[in-house]
């Protein structure tokens, strides 16, 4: 589970913004609060949603999560002195050559398969001599109890690492680290053990973000399930329930792909899936990632979370994460949206809200962290009137 995040000089993000899921000892123990393995004293959410008007900078946040997965993860493959385009600072001159930091704090059970807390760190800074981007600091850290410690320190290309790791500074792995590479990655494609398990689970993080916006798969969800009977027989269970006369579906190998086909009562033939509706059409597509966060307990990001999905099946959806009864591997949703009567689904403690200002800087704050919000069942109205902050002002 993450617990806390920190972005600085990304994006429409520039002044560092904290995001810190702990929730307070004063907020009542709500069953769809978690107590993460590894460290049962503090509280997360599972489910934690982002608000704001257009443009405000909801989907950075969830891009500069992912960009630090992919970075961490996949940047090995990039060419030597490839840009690093998914890490742009803020656009303007003054921070153009500042350094852009990502901070994650979340749950991994890499060491001696138990559940610890870990500190991911990436700054990057733009290279006085030719402009592209490089690594600045990149630092992994495991809590001991109360204290962060180093597995490893890089500072620029020098990288120190804790014994455990068997990486001695004259290990010629280390050497191999490019200025615009991880050392993550490529300690794994190195095959080092403990950075492989790292990657491996990065990786499977689920996401709706490519680039800089959320790009359904379609054809990915659809060869999931494919090759994985129990999550396509959960998605035609749900199907059933949330879709009126739907009442079985099947995936057909063409010359063209994978095709899906729908059985409705009263209809004599099947029905394809570019004739489904197209809030139906989005539950296929994102179900898998859903499917499979619950399944194994990775985070899952989804930009857009409400389009095209009917109001009804949102609180539904939420549902799954909220209830331990089904999230029994603490699972955790994040997601922008604009449809605020989500809200109504929501404890204060799962709403963050993002506001950009008119020189284009993004702010982000949580519902919990403005004093005299008190819980009760009226945020959506608060929200639109103004009273937090962060509404569309049109006009």
């Amino acid at each position: 589970m993450i617990h806390r995040l920190e972005i600085e000089n990304y994006g429409s993000i520039r002044e560092r913004q904290v995001i810190d899921l702990r929730i307070p000892a004063t907020a009542p123990d709500l069953e769809r609060f978690a107590r993460p393995m590894g460290d049962e004293s503090v509280r997360l959410p599972t489910v934690v949603a982002f608000f704001g008007p257009n443009a405000s900078g909801k989907s950075t946040v969830l891009r500069a999560i992912v960009s630090a997965i992919e970075f961490a993860a996949f940047s090995v493959k990039l060419d030597p002195g490839a840009s690093m385009t998914f890490l742009q600072p803020f656009r303007s001159a003054e921070w153009r050559n500042r350094p852009t930091q990502i901070q994650v704090d979340f749950g991994a059970n890499w060491i001696g398969n138990r559940p610890h807390v870990f500190r991911y760190t990436l700054s990057l800074v733009r290279d006085a001599a030719d402009g592209e981007r490089q690594v600045l600091h990149e630092s992994l850290q495991v809590r001991d109890r109360r204290r962060f410690r180093f597995l490893f320190k890089r500072d620029e290309q020098a990288i120190r690492c804790a014994k455990e790791l068997r990486l001695p500074p004259s290990d010629a792995r280390l050497k191999a680290v490019r200025p615009n590479a991880s050392v993550i990655s490529t300690m794994a494609q190195l095959n080092h053990g403990l950075f492989g398990d790292v990657v491996e689970d990065l990786v499977s993080t689920q996401r709706n973000i490519r680039g800089y916006h959320a790009s359904p798969d379609t054809e990915g969800a659809l060869s999931f399930l494919d090759t994985n009977r129990e999550a396509l027989d959960a998605l035609i269970f749900q199907l059933t329930r949330l879709d009126i006369g739907l009442t079985d579906l099947t995936l057909e190998k063409t010359p063209y792909g994978l095709a899906a086909t729908f059985l409705h009562e009263g209809l004599d033939e099947k029905v394809a899936l570019p004739e489904e509706s197209s809030g139906t059409r989005s539950f296929i597509t994102n179900f898998p990632a859903l499917w499979y966060s619950l399944k194994t307990g990775r985070p899952v990001l989804i930009d857009e979370f409400d389009v095209d999905l009917h109001p009804m099946l949102i609180p539904e959806i939420l549902r799954w994460f909220q209830d331990p009864a089904i999230n029994s591997n603490q699972a955790q949703l994040f997601f922008a949206a604009h449809n605020v009567s989500i809200m109504e689904a929501l404890e204060k403690e799962e709403i963050y809200l993002v506001e950009k200002s008119r020189d284009g800087a993004s702010a982000i704050v949580g519902l919990k962290d403005i004093k005299g919000v008190r819980r009760e069942p009226s945020l959506q109205r608060k929200y639109l009137g103004g009273v937090f902050g962060a509404v569309p002002n049109i006009g």
